[in-house]
């Protein structure tokens, strides 16, 4: 004896094919929420303060580039790893994704008195900064949260990676007049400049990268094979924070009467400290 027809709210037999197939579809739709809430729950900062062992932050000053992105493969990284993301104060735009769905730092907690980074970070990404931003970072002007967190950060064993820009756009620098533009004039001197303080940064200990070699560095920073970096990739020599002289620095001491400052051979002497010095008649005598 055959059992009962099972049928659904509107008649439609359960063995169907029509209802077999509204199932699947259901199906799937209940796999992508529960997608979509578990990857909502792993970029939630209650799961950044839970799982904090790899906590990589990213730094922007300016709109970073997609194709950058997508070179840099921050999709999987922002999968792999708990980011956090920091900005400049003078950067409001919308930020595209990846980078624009992780939690951000609001500017008043990215370095709060006293002086700490985030729980566990085991790097900084300053991704294609803006040649203002090296400027003042390796100049050592301005009081803004996010100089005053790389400097600070510079000071610690955390590694600062760097993602350069290759370009400027010329519309960014001048306006164009008739068939010639001043910037394209001005832009092998602004390369030039932009070089020359990356090359500060990166005596400093910030590693700078190609976009492609992101996925590597960070595996390799977060131990997650057995290389150690070493030389200039350190910010600091075992547990011994630098030091890093800025223009208030050399300022004081010239208050106190000091001639001569005897400096350890790894501290960061910011541009506008070594001019200072050498304009008020302070000796820095920086150790070999």
């Amino acid at each position: 004896m055959n059992g009962p027809i099972l049928t659904s709210h509107d008649g439609v037999g359960w063995n169907s094919p029509k209802c077999e197939n509204l199932m699947s579809t259901e199906y799937e739709n209940l796999i992508n929420i529960v997608h979509e809430e578990i990857l909502r729950f792993l970029n939630a900062e209650e799961f950044l303060h839970a799982n904090p062992k790899f906590r990589i932050v990213f730094l922007l000053s300016g709109k970073p580039d997609r194709d950058v992105m997508e070179s840099a493969g921050l999709r999987e990284v922002v999968k792999r790893y708990s980011c956090l993301l920091a900005r400049s104060l003078s950067f409001m735009e919308t930020i595209p994704e990846p980078l624009g769905a992780i939690p951000e730092i609001p500017p008043k907690d990215l370095l709060p008195s006293p002086p700490c980074l985030p729980e566990n970070v085991k790097a900084i990404v300053l991704f294609q900064p803006e040649l203002s931003f090296i400027a003042r970072t390796a100049l050592g002007t301005g009081d803004e949260p996010d100089i005053r967190f790389i400097h600070y950060a510079l000071t610690s064993e955390i590694t600062i990676l760097g993602i350069p820009h290759d370009t400027y756009a010329p519309s960014t620098h001048a306006k164009i007049e008739g068939n010639i533009s001043d910037a394209h004039r001005a832009r092998p001197s602004l390369q030039s400049l932009y070089r020359q303080y990356q090359k500060t940064l990166e005596n400093w200990g910030v590693v700078w990268i190609p976009p492609q070699n992101l996925p590597s560095a960070l595996h390799k920073i977060c131990g997650e094979d057995k290389t150690r970096r070493s030389g200039a990739t350190h910010a600091a020599t075992g547990s011994k924070k630098r030091l890093i002289i800025t223009k208030e620095d050399v300022e004081d001491r010239i208050k106190r009467g000091e001639r001569e400052w005897f400096i350890p051979p790894d501290a960061i002497i910011t541009d506008i400290a070594r001019e200072t010095a050498d304009q008020k008649g302070l000796n820095l005598k920086q150790g070999e």
